[in-house]
């Protein structure tokens, strides 16, 4: 089985109207924490499966593996806070697409992308990520 690893480079750690401000993986069930790296990114491993398609080409797939209009796959990561008034609960989206990870498809086992964590306010990132390229 595949893994994907995603490296999130300057995680917000902050947001306007949020607090105790949390990045996870949404892996089709729960919400995983990353991993703290010794150079301040947050990392995820994404396992998955690697099918064909009905062309033959190979295509992830998995419960956290989400399907866009066009067909390209992707995964979600999850910026999750407690606002002002309310409980804590999921307020922004980051989509990482496999066509955006460096060497996939491919006959690696292993595949990684950088993205970065901030939009150009130093907000969370959210839609679609920014990659900032391989590991």
């Amino acid at each position: 089985m595949p893994n994907l690893t995603i490296l999130v480079d300057q995680p917000a750690e902050g947001c306007t109207g949020q607090r105790d401000v949390q990045l996870t993986f949404d892996d089709g069930g729960a919400d995983i924490p990353g991993v703290r790296m010794p150079d301040g990114a947050l990392r995820y491993i994404v396992k998955f499966d690697l099918v064909q398609d009905k062309e033959g080409n190979p295509r992830p797939a998995g419960k956290a593996i989400k399907r866009q209009g066009d067909g390209r796959r992707f995964v979600y990561l999850n910026w999750i806070g407690t606002p002002t008034n309310g409980p804590r609960t999921m307020f922004r989206r980051l989509k990482v697409f496999f066509d955006q990870v460096p060497g996939f498809p491919g006959d690696a086992e292993n595949y990684s992308v950088r993205v970065q964590g901030t939009d150009k306010k130093g907000e969370p990132a959210c839609a679609t990520s920014v990659p900032i390229g391989a590991n």
